[in-house]
């Protein structure tokens, strides 16, 4: 796209959020200077279903891949059946330093990349936590072991909410709650409606998927004015000037002519946006929700939000059966979109401002259930950015067997040894959350070592 096109689309968006804030309330957005803000972001990756930890970071030395591939005979052989796909050890990408006896997936080469250049870190078996405690401390007490671990819906609520399910309120928007944000844009899921990003005041901005539908009659196409049909189709979407004596009627028609000027707006926003075009990858849909998530941080300019929490998903990884047929093209698009992603932040010279991080419901268990694998505990994650301290793994990666302090009864599943509240306090004090108010987002840190996670420098 031209410079001269570019421009003309940004007046047209300024201009609607100018608009946008008369008619629902929103503040009105001045620009300001970029090489001054102190914008910082947060993308939150869900890889729902629960991401095999064990098949994304496999130990690569003679005696752990042994050990490895020994309780995952069944699946080895279909990958050897599977065109495209293996885990043969002289296939796997070693990670570097003290890791090096630990190895990528291949699918996962461009985060191996990432992880070599220092702008990656693996943080190693993450996961709720009552307390820290080993496999000898939960035969002594099961009080210590966290509810329904087995339940995707639960412990994806565990990792949104640190609560179980039907908590609607995030740690992801409780930062924003305890920071200086007045933008009605500070919290924006392309994942339908998410728990992380709201918060107690915060409320999250939801879509499913990067899409934002064009609503008759909302949509203004420069040059042309609307048809009288669009105009009344307009009208009555923002039912403006209609007065209801209910007040929960009043309500509902206040929230939903709201909906539709934030859709307005950030649809103008997006599309056609040449930072989200380089971003987007075809038959990537999380390509397409992180384009999404760049064009938003490229126009801060115009919606001048200096803190935004982003929520995006990719579903599938609840592999049963047939893991070798499936997850090696689910990690090859998280790769993928995710390095597209960080290489088109940096080359803008935002990448130390935005940090990007994974979570799953679960991990997997090491040992294979005949041609997949079975809900576990504990599970290894991706952080990414230029702030980060990467090039290196946070925490311990566990030995390949059933016999180890943290091995969890069910087939080898881990028990975490690092707890969410401890990666999330490190990925908020990034974001600028102060440490006078990490106990109050995270009530159980104190049972933890708060500073034992540094993801950042």
């Amino acid at each position: 796209m031209s410079s001269k096109l570019h421009q003309s689309r940004r007046d047209v968006v300024r201009g609607l959020s100018m608009l946008g804030a008369i008619a629902a309330g929103f503040p009105a957005f001045p620009a300001f200077a970029r090489d001054s803000d102190d914008y910082k972001a947060l993308v939150c990756v869900l890889l729902q279903g629960g991401l095999d930890n064990f098949d994304s970071i496999i130990p690569v030395d003679p005696q752990g891949y042994s050990a490895w591939a020994s309780y995952r005979t069944t699946m080895l052989e279909q990958y050897r059946q599977t065109s495209g796909t293996t885990r043969e050890r002289d296939s796997l990408l070693p990670l570097t330093g003290s890791a090096n006896n630990h190895a990528f997936a291949p699918e996962l080469a461009p985060l191996a990349d990432l992880y070599t250049k220092g702008r990656m870190a693996v943080v190693a078996n993450v996961g709720p936590l009552v307390g820290p405690v080993t496999r000898h401390g939960l035969e002594a007490d099961k009080r210590l072991q966290p509810p329904r671990l087995a339940s995707h819906s639960d412990q994806f609520a565990m990792w949104s909410t640190l609560n179980l399910e039907g908590a609607n309120v995030g740690w992801g928007g409780e930062f924003l709650d305890r920071l200086e944000n007045t933008s009605s844009f500070a919290s924006i899921s392309f994942a339908g409606v998410q728990a992380f990003g709201q918060g107690r005041d915060v409320d999250q901005v939801a879509f499913n998927g990067a899409r934002i539908t064009s609503v008759p009659g909302l949509n203004p196409t420069p040059g042309r004015a609307p048809s009288r049909r669009e105009e009344l189709l307009g009208e009555h979407f923002r039912r403006r000037g209609v007065r209801y004596e209910d007040v929960l009627t009043r309500d509902v028609a206040r929230a939903q002519t709201r909906a539709l000027e934030q859709a307005v707006f950030l649809r103008a926003l997006i599309h056609q946006n040449p930072v989200g075009n380089a971003v987007k990858i075809e038959d990537n849909s999380l390509s397409q929700q992180l384009a999404a998530v760049a064009s938003m941080i490229s126009e801060r300019d115009v919606h001048r939000t200096k803190r935004q929490v982003f929520v995006v998903s990719l579903g599938g990884f609840d592999t049963h059966r047939n893991e070798a047929r499936i997850l090696p093209d689910k990690q090859r698009q998280v790769a993928e979109a995710l390095a597209r992603f960080d290489a088109v932040l940096e080359k803008r010279g935002d990448g130390d401002k935005v940090t990007t991080f994974t979570v799953s419901d679960f991990g997997r268990t090491l040992a294979a259930n005949a041609s997949g694998t079975d809900h576990g505990w504990g599970g290894h994650h991706f952080v990414i950015g230029g702030a980060v301290k990467g090039g290196r793994v946070v925490g311990e990666l566990p030995p390949p067997t059933l016999d180890h302090d943290q091995a969890w009864a069910r087939r080898g599943g881990l028990i975490p040894t690092i707890a969410i509240e401890q990666y999330g306090a490190s990925l908020g004090q990034w974001f600028g959350v102060p440490d006078s108010e990490m106990g109050t987002v995270f009530p159980n840190l104190h049972r933890f070592d708060a500073g034992g996670v540094d993801i950042f420098p």
